[in-house]
C-alpha cells in the first residue's frame, strides 16, 4: 500500500506532467509567447519611408525611439515608440546625399551610443560609417560626419556589414566582409566623432576567422570583441584594451573543429548581459549554437546546437540574427526561410536554451515578417521588432515573460497586456 509521501510525489509527477503537456499543446495550438501588435509598411500613409530592404534595427537606450537601415532606401529612419504598447510612429528619414547626408549607401546595420546622444550607421556600397548626433526628445538625427576607407588615414573599411560600441561608449568596431577585417575606432565623449585607430585582418599577424566578416560583438565588461565570420564558418576572439580600445587577437572556435557545431556560415554573435554566454546563428546549418565565456581569458567553449526541426523546434531556416534579450532570460532568432521569429527561453546558468515559440508571417494573424532579416529587444524587455525585408516591413509584439497569450488577442488586451492581460494563461 502506497505512503502518504509516496502518493504525494506521485500526484505531483503527474500535475508537473499535464502541466508540461498542456503548455506543449498552447504552444502548437493558438497560443503564444510573442503577441503581435501591429506591422508598418514603406509608404503607409503616404509618410512611412526607410523601410525599403530594411537590414538592422537599434532601439535607443532609454527606449523612446527605434532606428531602422535600408539598403534600398540608402537611409536611417527614426520611429518613436509608445512604451505601453509598443506600436510605433514615423519621425524622419535621414537619405544618402539629401542635404549633407552621406555613407549612407547599402546601409547595413545601426548602433547608438550607451549615451543615446550618437547614431552609426556602416554604409556597405560606400565603404563608410556616418555618424549622427540624435535629439533626445524628438529622436531626430543630425548627420555629423563620415569616416571613408581610402579618405585620410583609414583603411581596411571595405563592404562593412555591423558595427559595434563598448559598454563605456569610448570605442567602435566594424566588421568588414571585403576587406576581411575588424576595425577599430575611438570614438569621442563629448562630440561622438570617429578617429581610427587600425585594423585586425585575416591572415596577417596570426590574425584568423575574420573572412567573410559579418558580425560583431563587444562583450558587456568591454574586455573582449567576437567576430564572426561566414566564408569560414568561425567566431574570432579579441581581447581589448580597456584604455585604448586597441585589439588583441585570441584564437578562434571553428565549425567541426574539437566539438564545435552549428556555426556552418555563421551570420551573427550575441553575449548574454551577464556575459556568461555566446551565441551564434548556423545560416547553412538552420541552427543556434550556445558557448561559455571565460570572463578573464575571453575564450569560447561550445555548450550545444539547436537545429530547426530537432524536437518541436521550428523556425530556424536560414536564420540571420541573434539578440539575447536585456534581463537575460530569452534569446530570439530571426530567421529569412522560415518568416521568422523564433524564442527561447534562456538558463542563465548553463546557457542552454528551450524553445518556447515561433512567430511566423501570414499565421495567427501575424504580418510584416516574409523574410525576417532582424531582430531586437526593447529595453524594457517588453517588445520584441523585426524586420521583414520581402514585404518592406516592420513588425511588433507583446512579450510575455510568465505564460501564454491567445495568438492575435484585441487592441484592449495589448493595450494593457504585460505581464497579465485577459486571455492570458500564467504557469
Amino acid at each position: 500500500m502506497p505512503t502518504t509521501r509516496s502518493r504525494v510525489i506521485a500526484v505531483t509527477i503527474l500535475t508537473a506532467a499535464t502541466c508540461f503537456l498542456a503548455l506543449s499543446a498552447r504552444a502548437s495550438s493558438g497560443w503564444t509567447r510573442l503577441a503581435f501588435v501591429e506591422a508598418i509598411f514603406e509608404g503607409d500613409g503616404g509618410v512611412v519611408a526607410g523601410l525599403d530592404y530594411g537590414t538592422a534595427i537599434a532601439v535607443s537606450p532609454d527606449g523612446e525611439h527605434l532606428y531602422v537601415t535600408s539598403h534600398n532606401d540608402a537611409s536611417v529612419a527614426a520611429f518613436s515608440r509608445d512604451i505601453a504598447t509598443g506600436k510605433l510612429t514615423f519621425v524622419e528619414i535621414e537619405k544618402n546625399g539629401v542635404g549633407f547626408t552621406d555613407g549612407l549607401a547599402g546601409a547595413k546595420d545601426v548602433t547608438i551610443s550607451p549615451d543615446g546622444s550618437h547614431v552609426y550607421v556602416a554604409g556597405e556600397i560606400d565603404n563608410t560609417v556616418a555618424v549622427f548626433s540624435r535629439h533626445a526628445t524628438t529622436g531626430a538625427l543630425t548627420w555629423l560626419g563620415v569616416e571613408s576607407d581610402g579618405v585620410g588615414i583609414v583603411y581596411g573599411l571595405q563592404s562593412p556589414t555591423a558595427v559595434a560600441l563598448s559598454p563605456d561608449g569610448k570605442s567602435l568596431y566594424v566588421s568588414c566582409w571585403d576587406s576581411q577585417t575588424v576595425a577599430t575606432f575611438a570614438r569621442s565623449l563629448t562630440n561622438g566623432m570617429l578617429l581610427f585607430l587600425g585594423v585586425m585582418e585575416d591572415g596577417e599577424g596570426g590574425v584568423d576567422g575574420l573572412a567573410g566578416a559579418s558580425g560583431v560583438e563587444v562583450s558587456p565588461d568591454g574586455k573582449h570583441v567576437y567576430v564572426a565570420g561566414y566564408s569560414e564558418s568561425k567566431i574570432a576572439e579579441f581581447s581589448r584594451n580597456l584604455t585604448t580600445g586597441q585589439l588583441d587577437f585570441l584564437g578562434v572556435v571553428e565549425d567541426g573543429v574539437g566539438f564545435v557545431d552549428g556555426v556552418g556560415g555563421v551570420v551573427t554573435v550575441a553575449v548574454s548581459p551577464d556575459g556568461d554566454h555566446l551565441y551564434a546563428t548556423g545560416f547553412s546549418e538552420a541552427a543556434v549554437a550556445s558557448f561559455t565565456r571565460n570572463p578573464s581569458t575571453g575564450r569560447l567553449s561550445f555548450i550545444e546546437v539547436i537545429r530547426d526541426g530537432d524536437g518541436d523546434v521550428e523556425g530556424l531556416d536560414e536564420p540571420a540574427e541573434v539578440a539575447v534579450s536585456p534581463d537575460g532570460k530569452h534569446v530570439y532568432v530571426a530567421a529569412i526561410e522560415d518568416d521568422t521569429v523564433t524564442a527561447f527561453a534562456r538558463d542563465d546558468a548553463t546557457g542552454r536554451l528551450t524553445f518556447l515559440d515561433a512567430a511566423t508571417d501570414g499565421v495567427g494573424g501575424i504580418d510584416g515578417l516574409a523574410e525576417t532579416r532582424y531582430v531586437a529587444v526593447s529595453p524594457d524587455n517588453r517588445h520584441v521588432y523585426a524586420l521583414g525585408r520581402a514585404e518592406d516591413a516592420l513588425a511588433a509584439f507583446l512579450l510575455s515573460s510568465v505564460g501564454f497569450f491567445k495568438a492575435d488577442p484585441p487592441a484592449t488586451e495589448l493595450a494593457s497586456g504585460w505581464p497579465l492581460a485577459p486571455g492570458f494563461v500564467s504557469y
